[in-house]
């Protein structure tokens, strides 16, 4: 069974890369028995698929900037697109502020119930810790049966 997303990509606007680096760092030192993967380690949209695939966590570094960026938007994509899809959360770091819902990325993301959250750690672990915990019963809800809309009683939901 999983217990915990081990493997992280984070994706962030190019413009954001130092920024983002030294954010990603800081976690790596925090969370040892993470794997971090993402935008600062591939050059490529197909090297960031690959990278995908292999998070069960995609995790929007968000600034200003982010709303742009077409990196961020493929990433998203990607990560929602993936069978299972990967949890995504945002971090809005130091000095920047949430991304408006009226642009596109903003929609996709709001759409999707992504929680927004403060780089600040004691913020950051809690919202890890809930990732985590929503990905224990993942399984659960994805093989749960209803009968709620089917004519023979049940629907088995996968």
């Amino acid at each position: 069974m999983i217990k915990a997303h081990s493997i992280i990509f984070f994706t962030f606007a190019s413009c954001d890369a130092s920024k983002a680096r030294k954010f990603i760092n800081q976690q790596q030192l925090r969370y040892p028995g993470r794997k971090f993967l993402g935008r600062h380690l591939v050059d490529q949209d197909r090297d960031a698929a690959v990278a995908i695939a292999k998070a069960t966590l995609t995790i929007v570094l968000e600034t200003s900037r982010t709303a742009t960026s077409p990196e961020v938007a493929h990433d998203v994509e990607t990560s929602l697109s993936k069978i299972p899809p990967n949890a995504i959360l945002r971090i809005l770091l130091p000095d920047a502020t949430e991304m408006p819902r009226d642009c596109g990325l903003g929609n996709i993301l709001a759409d999707c119930g992504t929680e927004v959250v403060s780089s600040e750690c004691t913020v950051l672990d809690n919202a890890l810790e809930r990732m985590d915990a929503l990905l224990r019963h993942m399984p659960k809800l994805r093989s749960s049966v209803t009968n709620v809309g089917s004519s023979s009683g049940t629907c088995p939901r996968k």
